[in-house]
């Protein structure tokens, strides 16, 4: 004789997974507890609660709105810094640097080496 086991313990998972399982006894009485649970609108089934139902009065949800940025021609925006045609304080001095230093490789170095060059001879 088959003893007769109480799921009411078990979640909607819990009972699923007990049914699912190919060496669990009394998986015909777990069938029935589920069965039950459908019939009484379980949310293990699709069923809505209060909870999960939408809240009533509230405006239907639309995306925001997409914002225009300024673009290049746009004269709304007076003194702002247009990296395109304009050229930053750092990539001055940058450029500045540079420029030192290669006159000093291509026109200092090789004349303070042909006047030594000369000096010697």
């Amino acid at each position: 004789m088959e003893q007769k086991t109480s799921f009411k313990h078990l979640s909607d998972a819990e009972l699923a997974n007990y049914i699912s399982n190919p060496v669990a006894l009394n998986t015909e009485a777990a069938k029935e507890e589920r069965e039950q649970r459908r019939l009484a609108g379980s949310q293990f089934f699709g069923n809505t609660s209060p909870i999960i139902e939408p809240i009533q009065g509230l405006p239907d949800w639309t995306p925001p709105q997409q914002t225009t940025r300024p673009t290049i021609q746009d004269s709304s925006v007076p003194d702002s810094f247009n990296p395109r045609t304009e050229i930053s304080a750092g990539d001055r001095y940058i450029a500045g640097k540079i420029i030192k230093h290669m006159w000093i490789i291509a026109v200092v170095i090789p004349f303070a080496l042909a006047l030594v060059a000369a000096i010697l001879k």
